[in-house]
């Protein structure tokens, strides 16, 4: 869905994009398709990060748009 904002077709949004999972592997392979694309993680970046965990807390204001996939799919 990232790459697809970025595209002329997804709007072209040039702004730093973040994508999270709770998988390592799945931010692996992410990583790695954002690199095969010709990405600086400075532009796509992907972290593990398990929403659900109150340890962890973005600062509040961090982003300007949050798109969700699948949070509660399972």
């Amino acid at each position: 869905m990232l790459f697809l904002l970025r595209s002329p077709e997804g709007g072209g949004f040039t702004g730093r994009m973040l994508g999270i999972d709770y998988s390592a592997a799945s931010v692996e392979l992410a990583s790695r398709i954002a690199a095969g694309k010709g990405y600086k993680e400075t532009e796509v970046g992907f972290k593990e990060w398990d929403i659900l965990d109150p340890g962890k807390e973005w600062e509040e204001g961090a982003f300007d748009v949050v798109l969700d996939k699948g949070t509660f799919d399972a």
